[in-house]
């Protein structure tokens, strides 16, 4: 199986057996090296809409609050690939699921990371699986 990267950044994977859950997610056991990196090759996202909703007051700083509608999506190769896995955002796989032609054609081919794996300062570096968009 083949996986192609549409996010941002690298996903990097550890064994599952180097994963720890915790009350507050999982984290490696000690000496856990990666065991797959893959890098971002492109970029699939949704289309986003801002709407202005009115302002907020915090500490003497007035602030604006929006909302974003979410549409199409974004940077996905005309079709999928045989026997290849798409990792995507979980805001692209939102707006997957409310196109129902793109989620027909990509529903078997598109993944989110999946078991993130947070460091001491609570920042995401990798992950220990693959979750499906549903």
């Amino acid at each position: 199986m083949k996986l192609v990267n549409l996010t941002p950044h690298e996903v990097v994977f550890f064994r599952q057996s180097d994963c720890v859950k915790t009350p507050r997610g999982f984290v490696l056991t000690a000496n856990a090296d990666p065991v797959l990196r893959v890098p971002s090759t492109g970029l699939a996202r949704a289309d986003a809409a801002e709407r202005e909703l009115g302002y907020v007051e915090c500490n003497g700083v007035v602030l604006p609050c929006v909302r974003n509608d979410y549409g199409d999506v974004i940077g996905l190769p005309e079709k999928p690939e045989p026997d290849t896995l798409y990792i995507i955002s979980s805001l692209t796989a939102q707006a997957v699921k409310k196109n129902e032609s793109v989620s027909r054609v990509w529903q078997d081919h598109l993944r989110l990371v999946a078991r993130t794996v947070r460091d001491g300062k609570g920042i995401i570096i990798g992950c220990c699986g693959l979750a499906e968009v549903c």
